[in-house]
């Protein structure tokens, strides 16, 4: 099972996922601590005030999380880490990033990247 990471889930910080496709779905239902979630953010506009199948949470825009400063932002998809940082950074965010692959114990990573590369589970 995914857990949260320390700062987001002890502090009662706030925890914001980057991207709300199946992974973010997956991730959501895996965690014990899905209460600490207080936004999905996604860059599409086409998801802005839509919900995630079966999740309560809208789908906000990026610039969003300039109001709300979560503590931790959990990017879904690692290979964005860079760019999401950058972005978050220009907003004035200063949240601790985490990427999905490295909350989960390395075998599920693994399997994470190889989806990943071959393009599953990509929007």
């Amino acid at each position: 099972m995914a857990d949260l990471p320390d700062r987001g889930r002890s502090t009662g910080g706030k925890v914001a996922i980057w991207g709300s496709g199946s992974k973010c779905i997956a991730f959501w239902h895996a965690t014990d601590r899905a209460s600490a979630i207080s936004s999905i953010v996604d860059i599409n506009p086409n998801r802005w005030g839509k919900h995630p199948a079966g999740l309560p949470l809208p789908i906000s825009q990026p610039e969003s999380l300039r109001f709300s400063q979560p503590d931790v932002v959990i990017i879904m998809n690692e290979i964005y880490r860079d760019e999401i940082s950058a972005e978050l950074s220009a907003m004035g965010v200063n949240a601790r990033v985490e990427t999905l692959g490295s909350m989960l114990p390395e075998d599920a990573g693994l399997a994470l990247q190889t989806l990943d590369a071959a393009g599953v589970g990509a929007p």
